[in-house]
Formats: structure tokens, sequence, C-alpha cells
């Protein structure tokens, strides 16, 4: 480092030193001189070998006068300065970002850097190091969560059968099929180059409850068979062919649903695809299952006591037995009853289900809407912005002041954060946030859910209120998840227009329109003020005369200011940069007294050829479609996206635009929007490929119009359910919405297929309704239950990741228990006022089966 008084005192220029020391440090070959007999190779070495010899360089003053470097200055081996800071938990550190390759495993990737760094501190024991982003921990939890679920739900669903059947056997048929069909999913996930993750273990956890729905209709029927006094041949081969259409059907029309939701564009389609992949898989196995193994085992365990004679006579589990028998049998009747009353009524039922679907309609506005629901991953982001030219230690006082004021809390575990540069953790390893020694970035993690009472974003919002007492800095705070969406925000809004200025003032305007609307935080603009800066502005007349052109001037002032690498230090193998610069902060006076030196000798100041000006940078323009462009961006706490964007739409579109100006709304409103979009069409297209496969089993175009209207009670259900839990709209409920047009119709599908088979035994219209409800009531409540228990651990919402599959087991469940207990008696009143329409397609199901069963 070079003091000014000195070089000016021996009129010494820093090139001057710069070009000596380059010139001292060679090493260089002088070919070959003869030694006696031998040959020696000649070089010249003069490298530097001590940061000492350096100090020792002579440098010729104009006086010719030789002075050594170190009477200029000081010559220090030291760091260059350091233009960034890291701390965590208030002592120094150093955060290291690694980002696996495309392709992949994250779980397998997160595994072997924890090898690693183990490996690491057994070489040095001094080693500290903890995660503050690990992405593979977070999967890792969330899939052990999810196959728990899955596990508790299967485990629930065969309780369900044991407790209806009452028979162990015939339980452990059911016992026998998941896994086999379970088994059968993962091989069909592994050759379509799936692999295990939320979506995968989700789909399996949804098909664990409908998987077994094809067993027990085929296992109730052979059980009601044998009941009846059939062998156990006879009723497995006669109960499985009984139901084999139905079962068929029903499966289809399941995956049916899903293949639209497959081919909708966006962002859906990466998320639900292997879900929708995963849960026909499962569904396609357990039909094969059912109507092969199923009826195998059945004819080999099942063990049915003949009209049930002893009459609750032996230990407790026959008198539970006996006692559950007579409760069913009374079901039945009452069942019986009702759907009687019901059939004579027809008006009065269809009334009351049309109103009690109006009503649920009118509960859609008060259910939120959103693109996807927040995971609660114990991860926040603050970003601190001081006004711009702020210095590094003052952005690093505010910093300090806001990690130590966060790690206050409880439910804080560990803070990191960076001052200046770009060093923030997050998923773009940006921070969310551009260089600048007025910024900073403070990543905190929160200790496991399971030992916080508050929520990752009620945590952000006691942060939020903490921080207001700080003064002179923006301070915003922000919960972080791995699924990113969209660009911004949650709240992004665009205004594209020509002027800069008039864009500033309207972006300013929505700012304080929107920011005062409940759940709107920490709105701003992506304007930013110009740093502020000193031009030198040369004079060229001057330097021309003087033989100086502007470039060296501004080598002169890069040069004392930044330094210029004058050459290389080698020690022990290492390259050590030798830059030359002066020494200390510089200020304009000592820039107006820097020495410059002509072609001529002559000697003279910065102040001499240059004038100084005060001035601010440019700002940052962006543009789309050659179109400049503001952003407003904002987040939400406390409110649903769709509520907080009807409230800023209605707000925003009360400031008056100037013409050519305009407003769009992007981030995860346009997610949203877009997949809410997409999903309603493939909703469509789902319902019309249901139809289309009913109407090929039922030959008929108005018995698939009987079933139908099972659909909007499913609505009705999932209406009521997400109101009741207070979860919100978004694209995991939809999809479960879109699904439950395929699910809800299996149950209508076994009651109308077995009403068409007494119908041709010929049993009148309403004794084969009647006789048909209550024959399938069992069955149809079995496949209900175990559908909806096995969902009832995802519904919880309990465990990482969690999050994302509870609105879909809640629409899934109420929309399933709605339309099955209006179903039961809907769908038989409709099938009796529809009757004796008849519009037959040409193709035909049953008539693949027919011919089928003829060949064998």
């Amino acid at each position: 480092r070079l003091h000014p008084a000195a070089l000016e005192g021996y009129g010494v220029g820093i090139e001057q030193v710069i070009q000596t020391l380059a010139a001292e440090n060679l090493t260089l070959p002088g070919g070959t001189v003869q030694e006696g007999a031998e040959e020696l190779l000649l070089r010249t070495t003069g490298e530097f070998r001590s940061v000492e010899e350096i100090g020792e360089v002579n440098i010729m003053t104009p006086t010719g006068v030789p002075i050594k470097v170190k009477d200029l200055g000081t010559v220090t081996d030291t760091y260059s300065e350091a233009d960034q800071v890291a701390y965590l938990n208030g002592r120094p550190a150093v955060g290291l970002l690694i980002q696996k390759q495309t392709g992949a495993n994250t779980a397998r990737v997160g595994q072997s850097i924890k090898r690693e760094l183990e490996n690491l501190r057994s070489l040095h024991q001094e080693l500290e190091y903890t995660y503050i982003l690990d992405q593979s921990e977070f999967i890792e939890l969330s899939l052990a969560s999810m196959t728990k679920n899955a596990l508790g739900g299967a485990l629930l669903a065969v309780l369900i059968l044991l407790l209806f059947l009452r028979n162990f056997r015939s339980t452990l048929v059911i016992a026998i099929v998941i896994p086999i069909s379970i088994i059968s999913t993962f091989i069909l996930v592994h050759f379509a180059g799936l692999t295990l993750n939320l979506m995968t273990l989700g789909g399996m956890a949804l098909g664990v409850g409908m998987l077994v729905d094809n067993a027990i209709v085929v296992l109730e029927n052979i059980f009601r068979l044998r009941e009846e006094g059939k062998s156990p041949l006879e009723a497995a081969r006669l109960g499985a062919a009984e139901v084999a259409m139905a079962v068929t059907a029903s499966t289809l029309t399941t995956v049916a649903v899903f293949l639209p939701i497959v081919y909708v564009e966006g962002m859906i389609t990466e998320i639900f695809k292997q879900l929708a992949l995963t849960v026909t898989f499962s569904l396609l196995a357990s039909l094969v299952v059912s109507l092969t193994l199923t009826p195998l085992l059945s004819s080999r365990l099942l063990v049915v006591e003949v009209n049930n004679n002893n009459h609750g006579k032996g230990g407790i589990l026959k008198r539970y037995s006996h006692l559950f028998g007579q409760k069913l049998e009374q079901l039945d009747n009452a069942y019986g009853r009702a759907l009687s009353w019901c059939l004579g009524n027809r008006k009065r039922v269809l009334g009351t289900a049309v109103v009690l679907f109006i009503l649920s309609l009118v509960l859609v506005p008060f259910v939120g809407a959103e693109f996807l629901p927040a995971t609660d991953e114990g991860r926040l982001s603050i970003a601190v912005r001081l006004p711009v030219g702020s210095t590094l230690e003052a952005t690093e006082a505010v910093a300090e002041r806001v990690a130590r004021t966060a790690a206050g809390l409880p439910q804080v575990q560990d803070v990191y954060y960076t001052i200046g540069g770009s060093g923030g953790m997050g998923m773009d390893g940006s921070g969310g946030m551009g260089g600048g020694p007025e910024q900073a970035t403070i990543d905190i993690t929160l200790v496991p859910a399971g030992q916080r009472e508050l929520s990752t974003a009620e945590v952000a919002e006691e942060l939020r209120k903490l921080f207001r007492d700080i003064p002179g800095a923006e301070i915003t705070v922000a919960a972080q998840s791995m699924i990113m969406v969209g660009s911004g925000g949650a709240v992004n809004i665009v205004i594209k227009g020509d002027d800069l200025e008039l864009l500033e003032e309207l972006s300013e305007n929505i700012v304080a329109v929107i920011e005062n609307i409940p759940g709107v935080r920490d709105p701003d603009t992506s304007l930013r003020e110009g740093r502020p800066e000193l031009q030198v502005r040369p004079r060229r007349q001057r330097l021309a005369a003087l033989g100086l052109t502007t470039g060296q001037v501004a080598n002169a002032i890069d040069t004392a200011l930044q330094g210029r690498v004058a050459t290389r230090l080698r020690v022990a193998g290492e390259e050590i940069e030798i830059r030359v610069r002066l020494a200390g902060d510089q200020t304009r006076q000592d820039l107006e007294r820097l020495v410059l030196t002509s072609p001529l000798g002559m000697k003279l100041t910065l102040a001499d050829v240059a004038d100084f000006v005060y001035d601010v940078s440019p700002r940052s323009i962006y543009r789309e479609d050659q179109v400049r462009l503001v952003t407003v961006t904002a987040d939400i706490s406390g409110r649903d996206l769709g509520s907080v964007m009807g409230d800023i739409q209605s707000r925003v579109a009360r400031i008056p635009l100037p013409e050519g100006y305009f407003i769009e709304y992007g981030g995860e409103y346009e997610e949203m929007a877009s997949a809410f979009g997409g999903l309603a069409l493939a909703g469509v297209l789902g319902v019309v490929l249901v139809y289309a496969i009913m109407a090929a089993q039922f030959e008929s175009l108005l018995h698939p119009f009987t079933i139908m209207f099972s659909v909007p009670f499913a609505i009705t259900g999932a209406v009521l359910g997400l109101f009741v839990t207070g979860r919100t709209l978004n694209v995991t409920s939809a999809i479960s919405g879109v699904m439950l047009a395929g699910i809800v119709v299996n149950n209508a599908i076994v009651l109308v297929d077995y009403i068409n088979t007494l119908r041709g035994r010929g049993l009148t219209l309403e004794t084969a309704v009647v006789t048909a409800g209550r024959t399938r009531l069992r069955p149809i409540l079995m496949t209900t239950l175990t559908t909806i228990l096995a969902m009832f651990p995802l519904a919880l919402g309990i465990g990482e990741g969690a999050e994302l599959q509870a609105p879909l087991a809640t629409v899934v469940m109420c929309g399933l228990t709605v339309s099955t207990l209006l179903t039961l008696f809907i769908v038989p009143t409709i099938y009796t006022i529809v009757d004796g329409f008849s519009f037959r397609p040409r193709f035909s199901i049953r008539k693949l089966f027919s011919r089928a069963k003829a060949s064998n």
C-alpha cells in the first residue's frame, strides 16, 4: 500500500512502482555455458522469495536517487478486502451452497454430502458446521410421514373390513390382496421411470383406500353367495362373474379422470403427473388382482356359517359378530323402508337434493383460493436494505441487530446472515437480492415443527412486529419453501408503458393503495434509487496538450483505488498476487492530489486535468416485448391469495391509467388462474370419458345420466369439507375434485348394475330397486369407509410435507361421504324416473364379457 504523501514527496508515480516490481520479479533462461566437460543451462533467477524482498526493491526518483519500496508505503502479506461478510449465530462463518446436477436424486446427493462432511470432521476435529438449508432432510422426513400415513390408512381399512365381514378369514383375503396390489404398483412405477417422492407416495396413500374397493365388491358378493349356501368354488366363480363388469367399469371411470390431468399444460403437470400415474397403476393392479387372486383365495380361505344359525353362542368374538350382524340387518331394513319412501316421494327427494346443492354453492365465496398450500418447512428469509450508498459497516450493524432480535425467539434454531454481495442460502442461492454493501440477507432455521407451538408463517408475523422498531432500514420477512411458484412474491403486479418517470409514479400509487389491504405484507417496487457517484470528467484539450489520454487517467484512478496486480510471489508452490494500490480509504481531496506523469516527464495532479462532479448512477430498466415495465411485489399473510387479489384488483382498478399504459397480474396468481383453467378443462373431459365408459357398459345413454347425478353432490361435500376445515381451494384440492368425478360414480355403478341384473331376472322396477339397494348397501358402505379412513391420516395434515396432501384428502373424504349418502337415495329415485327411455349404443362392454365367457 503506497502512501500518497510519500509518492508526492519523492515524485514517484504508481505506474513506475508497478513497472519496476514487474521487471524485478523475473526468471529468464540465458542459453548454455561450458564448464569443463559439462554444458550447463544458464538461467537468471530474480523472482521474489519473500515479502521482505519486495520492500527492498529500489525505485529511481526523478533526481536519480534510489529509494526502496518500503519507503513509499507498506508491504503486507494479507487478504484482499472483504466486500461480503457472513455470520452464523453471531460467529464468523463461510456459507457453502451445493446444487445437484439435473436429474440427480436430491436425497442421495444429500446423504453423500453428509458422509463426506463426517469424513472431513474425523480428519479435522476443529471443524464445525450446520445445515441452514437441507432439502434432502425435508424430503426424507416427508417420505417417512407419507409412508406412515399410508400404512395407518391401510390398517384402518382392514379394521373396517373385519368390522363388516365379521370373519377373520374374509379379512385375511383382503389383507393378502393389499400388499400384492402395492407390490404390483411399485413394479409398474419402476418401469415407468418414476421415483419415490411426495407425489408418488401421495398417490400410493390415495390408492390404498381405493385399491381394495374392487376386492371388497368381489369378496362381499362371494361372501353373500356363501351365506346363501353355495359351495366355495361355485360362490367364487359366480360371485366374481356377477360383478366383473361393474368393478371393471368403476376402475376405468376412475382411471379416465386422470388421463386429462396428465396432459394439462403448465406446472401442475410436472407436479401431479406422477401422482396421477401412481393412482392409475394401483387401480389397474387392483382390478387384475380382484378378478383373479381374490376369487382364488376366497374359494380356499373363506369359511361362512350358513344362515348364521348359532345365535351368538361361543366366545366374545362370536357374540360380537352376531350382535353386529343383527345391527347390519336392522340397517338394511331401515334403508329399505327409507328407500321405499323416497320412491314414493320423488319430487320432495329431488327438491331437497337440489336445495342442498345450491346452498353448498353459496359457501364457495367463503372458501379461499390459492395456488398451493403453504408448507411449514421451518425456514425464513429476511432481506435488509439500507439507503443506497450505505457502507458495509453500517449495514452490518443493522443486520447484527436484526439477527440478534430473531435469535431471541424460542422457535429459532440457527441464524445465518450475509452482508453485501449475494450470499443468501435461498433456493436460488442469492437470497433473493442483488449485491451491494447496503443489502443483507438473513436466513433463519426454526426448530422442528413438533417442538414449537407457532407455525413458520406465525413466526414470520411475530418477527415483522419486532422489526418495526428498527429505524433506517427496509426489512422484509418471507417464509421459504422448496416449491417456488412464478416470479417475485405471492403478489406480482406489472405496470407497462414508455415513460419511466410515469411508471414510477404509478408503481408508488399502487404500493400506497395495496399496503393497507388486510393480509398484504412488505409491498415494494422493482425500481431502485441510483447509487450516488463521483464522476471524473477529463478536460480533453488539456490532456491532449500534455500527451495524455482519457484511458490513462481512468487506469491511474483504477490502480489507485482498486489496485493492480504488478506480478506474483511464488511461495511453497503457491502463487500470491502482488497488488499495488494507495493506502487507506481515499477521499475526493486525495484523488485530486493523485500524481500523473505525462510522456514529457511532467508531474501533475488529477485536479489539473479533470473536474469532479457529484451525480447519481442510472437505474436498471426492465423491458418485455420492447416495452418498459415496473413490477410491484408483495407477500401475503393471514389470508388466502384469492381474496387478497380480489381486493387488490378492485382497488388498483380505480387508479386512472394514461393511454398506452396497462397492468398485468403475474406470480402465484397467474399460475393459479392458469392451473384452474386447465383443471376445469380436464374435469370436463374426465366427465365425458366417464360417461362414455358407462354408456358402453350399460348399453344405454340414460343409465349413465342417472349415475352422473352423484357427481354434483360430491361437489357439495367437497365445498362443505373445505369450509369446515378452513382449507382453501387450490391445485391439490381442485385435482381431487376432478378425481371425485371418477370415484363417486363407482358406488352408483355397482348399484345400477345390480338393479339391471334383477330387472333381467323378472323383478318389478320398485322391487328390483329396493332389493338391489339393500343387497349393495354393505359393499357400498365398506368401499366408502375404507377409502375415507385410508384418507383420514392424510387429511389431518400432520408431518412434513403433509400440507400438500391434506386438501386433496379432505376433498376426497368429504365429497365421497356426502355423495355416498345421497347416492343411496337419489340415484335409485332418478333411475325410476328415467326408466322406460331406451337409447342403446352399438358398442357394449357387456357383449365383450359375454363373448369371453362363451369362449371359455
